[in-house]
């Protein structure tokens, strides 16, 4: 019985959570939108920047790694299933949405260039929308 109500809080905390996300992305996309203020224009050092961008995302990359080992051990399978399904649906639609969004031949000419807090709103909110689907599904909704 014990189990059933930590699966069950589990599911509440994800949909609250995920829910939120949803929220803060869709809000954000949206707000974003708004600032008009120019991005400075200044030329940071290629080798530099090359270099410590490949050093964080390594270093990142094998973080998160971990954390989302720790975090596996101690969800349940099918919630923890869910939340890496989703995280894949984010990333298809981020990278589809941002090549559309950029791409001169299709929606830059209109759009301009997509600021990254608008991508990170766009992650954001395709991983709660892909949660969202596949919680529907598993729950026959």
């Amino acid at each position: 019985m014990s189990g059933t109500i930590n699966r069950d809080r589990q599911a509440q905390v994800a949909d609250i959570s995920f829910g939120l996300m949803g929220l803060i992305g869709v809000i954000g996309l949206v707000a974003d939108s708004f600032d008009t203020t120019p991005s400075p224009a200044y030329a940071p050092d290629p080798w530099l920047t090359g270099i410590a961008a490949a050093a964080l995302m390594i270093v990142i990359a094998l973080v998160v790694t971990r954390l989302s080992s720790l975090d596996r051990k101690r969800s349940e399978e099918y919630t923890f299933q869910i939340m890496a399904n989703a995280a894949v649906v984010s990333i298809m639609t981020s990278l589809i949405v941002s090549f559309a969004w950029s791409n001169d031949l299709l929606l830059g000419r209109w759009l301009g260039e997509p600021s990254l807090n608008q991508v990170q709103a766009l992650m954001l909110g395709s991983w709660s929308i892909g949660y969202f689907t596949y919680r529907a599904r598993g729950t026959g909704l």
